[in-house]
């Protein structure tokens, strides 16, 4: 979780598709951000966090973070 996830963000107001169009060249702490960012939507817009899910969204994040830590790009 980043708390600070405001910092990597580059929309503002946040634009929360625009953002997770940058995963293919996140880094670790860019991804970290972005997971922070859809967690707090949900927060906000009860039930988002589910339709990113359905959407394969969730997962597009946590296998880029796998990737980058396993070493490759």
């Amino acid at each position: 979780m980043k708390y600070n996830y405001g910092d990597y963000l580059i929309s503002e107001p946040v634009n929360y598709d625009e953002e997770l169009k940058r995963l293919p060249g996140a880094d670790y702490d860019l991804c970290c951000a972005l997971f922070s960012m859809v967690l707090r939507e949900d927060h906000f817009n009860n039930g988002t966090f589910a339709k990113r899910n359905e959407a394969g969204e969730i997962l597009s994040i946590l296998d880029r973070m796998l990737l980058l830590l396993s070493g490759n790009k």
